[in-house]
């Protein structure tokens, strides 16, 4: 095995395709690992040594580049068009800079979710149909490669938005190549990705207990209840078939428990306070929109290219600048505890054995310490009961605590 591939080979890989992408021998391809994770395969016939897979690889990161977001100018903003808000995961910023980009010149990366294929994949957005199905998030690992490598090899100029990690990644590939200032770099607050076999699995359950011929769309943030209480909508023909409250539903209960993400999630340094964007954005929650039923959503403007391209949007925004720490670190620190290679087997060997993922979910929740397993067991209740005896559930604890 060559230097390349060994500098590929990583636990850390977070799948991103910009190996694959900036290739010039078509050596690496992208393919689901033994857990359900991108991971670049390499072929060694075509590899001619050059090093660029190695240069811009995220194993490779460098701490010293990135940027302490929390130094950033800060804003609270949502969209003046309200539906365009309903249709978005939060104050559907990002669509309006997506908009304004079209209007003047831009293309747009972001990332769909393809139905046939029952995958989310990163394209570039040429129209205001295209832009419009990259609303909403994704929560399952985007295929990039071909977009990565499309838009590197242009002239044509684009804002980019997706995760940290892609976000990294994109922006070193630019500045080995010298194209960077043809980017406007926007990443989002990310909580990680999980396996593709369990999203499989979850769509193969719910296309047989549905009897689905044909998904239409998926919706992993529908505001039916309002932006506080999201609901997961499967729809086919255009038709909503499958609606469920995201604590009940079981692929959210896996994502949420955080057990099954991929590797690097883990091991991420540029989530939350950290990063290269020049703009960072996320959901904004919070006492001070508690009543808000829309969505809002959090700014962070890290570089000059970032403010001058925020000011220009600002008039079809209604924002105000906060004083806010942008996000606490606390994304990270849950999901550094939720690496736990037990669980993580027990899900794995039991996907393998194709057991429903209820099932699967009660198996490993076993092995969860005894407050998670009684907090856990509520989410099945009626919200007004749930909430009562979790605050019942925490007097009592404090009251232990005492003693």
């Amino acid at each position: 095995m060559c230097n390349q591939s060994k500098a590929l080979y990583k636990e850390n890989c977070c799948g991103c395709g910009i190996c694959e992408a900036i290739c010039k021998k078509n050596a690496i391809q992208l393919s689901l690992n033994f857990e359900g994770f991108l991971y670049p395969v390499f072929d060694e016939q075509k590899c001619n040594s050059c090093g660029l897979c190695k240069n811009v690889c995220y194993c490779n990161i460098n701490d010293k580049s990135l940027f302490d977001y929390n130094k950033g100018k800060k804003y609270f903003a949502y969209s003046k068009d309200k539906s365009s808000v309903l249709k978005s995961s939060s104050g559907a910023v990002a669509y309006e800079m997506s908009k304004y980009a079209l209007e003047n010149g831009y293309f747009v990366i972001g990332t769909c979710y393809d139905a046939n294929q029952n995958k989310a994949l990163t394209k570039i957005g040429e129209s205001l149909a295209d832009i419009d199905a990259f609303r909403g998030s994704k929560y399952i690992q985007a295929y990039s490669a071909n977009a990565f490598k499309d838009a590197l090899h242009s002239d044509n100029k684009y804002i980019i938005i997706g995760t940290p990690c892609q976000i990294y990644e994109m922006k070193k590939a630019s500045e080995i190549l010298k194209i960077e200032d043809k980017f406007i770099f926007i990443d989002f607050v990310c909580h990680g990705v999980p396996s593709y076999f369990v999203w499989s699995k979850y769509i193969k359950e719910k296309t047989i207990k549905y009897n689905l011929k044909d998904i239409s769309s998926v919706n992993f943030r529908d505001k039916k209840n309002g932006w506080h209480q999201l609901i997961i909508k499967i729809s086919a023909s255009n038709k909503t078939i499958y609606s469920k409250a995201r604590k009940k539903d079981s692929f959210y209960k896996i994502f949420d428990d955080g057990y099954m993400m991929s590797n690097s999630c883990y091991q991420c340094t540029i989530n939350n306070g950290f990063g290269v964007s020049d703009i960072r954005i996320g959901d904004y929650w919070g006492k001070a929109f508690a009543n808000n039923h829309f969505g809002v959503s959090r700014i962070i403007v890290a570089t000059s290219n970032g403010q001058d391209f925020f000011d220009k949007i600002k008039d079809r925004l209604k924002f105000d600048e906060t004083e806010e720490m942008f996000l606490p670190r606390n994304n990270q620190f849950f999901l550094k505890n939720c690496k736990n290679d037990k669980i993580r087997n027990i899900i794995i060997s039991a996907l393998k054995n194709n057991e429903g993922l209820d099932k699967i979910i009660r198996r490993y929740r076993k092995e969860l310490p005894l407050k998670i397993r009684i907090s856990k067991s509520m989410e099945n209740l009626p919200t007004k009961i749930e909430n009562l005896l979790k605050a019942i559930y925490r007097f009592v604890m404090k009251r232990c605590d005492k003693y």
